[in-house]
């Protein structure tokens, strides 16, 4: 009995030390670290607004290639096989069989055929050689608008790409917060731990100990909003990829380090993909209105038929080529048709300039932004610096007695509030960046998602 004991006890023994120990491996696993590149080659597999410029990008492709073909010569085949006691049709078909007799042409056979099965196999060439320039002009506005749909699809890249960034980005700016107000949190829980300062007979101890306390209340508020930004965040990036939640950025990779190597300064001379497509769209329209304008000139082209006819009692081939001129002189439905054309290709050129006149205003009002909030982070950098300096000191101040807890309060507040300035202004920045890499990047030096 005692040694059956002794079996349960260790096995019990077993099984506790392997649970905790698995408890404590599961609790040492980090966050996996995901880079930029990973997720951002998910979102491109998984986007179905990339999908979609890819697969128009595709169509407007195979639209130019078809457009080519215009000069090549169209070719029919047509096969009829047919019971008649048709008069006209029953003469006719023995004739194109040559199996006509002198017995058709008796009053009683022509006016009153018999029924008969006749059968004709044609086969038709039409080269058009001279169209007047309707589908050269045709197949050049087919080749802008594949230019546009290439520059949508960039401008798409760079949009997504832009929304990306500023989620990944903000993740590396809250995490720099949380690193920058641990130091504030791990000096007020020692000083608030260490010490119970003054009573409320003493007002000026107690103050300064309520000022502790609400400080530290402060800091952990703001450190469960950087935890639910984060949440948020990430529950962004997965929507946008698919990667999941339980990952974070690399260690050593900065906010400054990333914003560098993805975010360009804005283009002001060649122009964002999205005017540069409008102005590709606005060029197709005008090759549109010279093939409305080619409509009304004559066309020539070059034909060949053969054909190949069988009766009851015969059957024969025939031939037939040359060449034929069309030309129509009025056709209701014409009427104006170059202006309108004309007027809607303007109008998308002025579209086209004024969202070039509105971007490049955005430029000039975007670049000086990002240049005076990189100016306040620096200024903020520097401050930061210099208060933990101050910091160290009003802590060995206050140690000796010379400072109170009132003022070390004021001197860890000032910091916890640069702290979070400073956030906000980095932010703002990624913001602005994102704007600009997403609306100003021109296509070959903007976005570097790819």
């Amino acid at each position: 009995m005692v040694s059956s004991y002794r079996v349960l006890l260790g096995v019990g023994a077993f099984f506790f030390i392997t649970a905790l120990g698995s408890a404590a491996l599961g609790a040492a696993v980090p966050a996996r670290e995901v880079g930029f590149s990973e997720i951002w080659s998910r979102i491109q597999d998984s986007s179905p607004v990339l999908r979609a410029a890819k697969e128009d990008l595709q169509a407007s492709r195979v639209a130019e290639q078809r457009a080519k073909f215009h000069w090549f010569p169209s070719i029919g085949l047509e096969a009829r096989a047919y019971n008649t006691d048709d008069a006209g049709d029953v003469l006719f078909s023995k004739i194109g069989a040559r199996g006509i007799t002198g017995q058709d042409f008796s009053p009683m056979t022509m006016n009153f055929p018999v029924q008969q099965n006749f059968a004709r196999i044609s086969l038709g060439l039409d080269w058009k050689v001279y169209e007047g320039g309707t589908k050269r002009a045709v197949s050049q506005a087919r080749t802008f608008w594949k230019e546009a749909s290439e520059i949508r699809h960039s401008a798409e890249l760079q949009k997504i790409c832009g929304a990306a960034t500023q989620l990944y980005s903000g993740l590396l700016t809250l995490r720099e917060e949380e690193l920058a107000l641990s130091p504030v949190g791990q000096i007020l829980q020692r000083t608030t731990d260490r010490y119970r300062i003054g009573s409320k007979a003493n007002p000026l101890g107690y103050s300064g100990l309520l000022g502790l306390q609400s400080l530290e209340n402060r800091l952990k508020g703001e450190l469960i909003s950087i935890k639910a930004k984060k949440k948020s965040l990430l529950a962004a990036l997965n929507e946008m990829s698919g990667i999941g939640t339980s990952w974070m950025p690399p260690a050593k990779l900065s906010s400054e380090k990333f914003a560098n190597s993805v975010f360009r300064s804005p283009d002001s001379k060649g122009g964002s993909a999205s005017v540069v497509a409008a102005e590709r769209g606005a060029m197709g329209l005008h090759s549109l209105a010279d093939a409305e304008r080619a409509r009304f000139l004559p066309q020539v082209g070059l034909f060949s038929q053969g054909n190949f006819a069988q009766s009851s009692s015969s059957s024969a081939t025939s031939m037939a080529a040359g060449a034929y001129l069309r030309w129509e002189l009025f056709n209701p439905s014409n009427w104006l048709a170059v202006k309108e054309a004309r007027a809607r290709a303007l109008s998308t050129e002025a579209q086209a300039q004024a969202l070039r006149e509105h971007q490049r205003s955005n430029a000039v009002r975007w670049t000086e932004s990002l240049a005076a909030i990189s100016e306040q982070i620096a200024l903020a950098e520097e401050s930061l610096q210099l208060m933990q300096q101050q910091t160290t000191i009003a802590l060995q101040l206050f140690q000796n007695g010379v400072l109170n807890a009132l003022q070390l309060t004021e001197v860890l507040s000032r910091r916890v509030e640069l702290v979070i300035a400073r956030s906000q202004m980095n932010e703002e920045k990624i913001k602005v960046q994102a704007e600009i890499l997403t609306h100003l990047s021109d296509s070959e030096t903007g976005a570097v998602c790819n």
